[in-house]
């Protein structure tokens, strides 16, 4: 076991010689981000942070990953979960939703559909931020897992490909 943490730390810092990283390890999954990140968590679920641009920021950066299985979805094709998930932030969201694209996305070796969503936030914050977000759908096994990135508009690529680089290191515990 220790010959694997070894490796893992040694592909880590591989990586990106140039950023220094960690990993993240869940139960079912790990990922590698950049140490400009901060980890933390969102009511129970675990979050990574892109690095705070000022002490004014109304809204921070993050990205993380949710995990379904069970009795409706187990037997869905990517795309009939994809057209699931999507009708079911419509009555959420409403005309908040501005746009929806979905595209092919690889995440390694697992084939995912990304999405694209750009939504304004009336329904959950009072000062109406517009946010934009980022979505990557895997399915593994029997589970779906939605990676979700969710920044401003005009922040959005400045992150955009750290995020890329984190998706990139997704590996599944079996």
């Amino acid at each position: 076991m220790r010959f694997i943490a070894v490796l893992l730390v040694v592909w880590a810092a591989n990586l990106n010689a140039q950023t220094p990283t960690g990993i993240f390890n869940d139960k079912e999954f790990s990922l590698i981000f950049p140490l400009s990140w901060d980890t933390g968590h969102f009511a129970t679920l675990p979050v990574l942070y892109a690095p705070e641009e000022s002490a004014k920021d109304g809204f921070r950066d993050n990205m993380n990953i949710t995990s379904e299985k069970g009795a409706g979805v187990e037997d869905l094709s990517l795309d009939e979960y994809i057209e699931l998930s999507i009708n079911n932030l419509e009555p959420v969201l409403g005309e908040d939703i501005k746009s929806v694209k979905v595209i092919p996305y690889a995440v390694g070796k697992y084939k995912a559909e990304g999405r694209v969503l750009t939504y304004n936030t009336t329904k959950f914050a009072d000062d109406g931020t517009e946010l934009k977000l980022w979505q990557a759908i895997i399915k593994e096994g029997r589970k779906f897992y939605v990676i979700t990135y969710t920044s401003t508009p005009d922040y959005f690529n400045k992150y955009f490909s750290d995020v890329e680089s984190i998706v990139s290191t997704l590996r599944f515990k079996m």
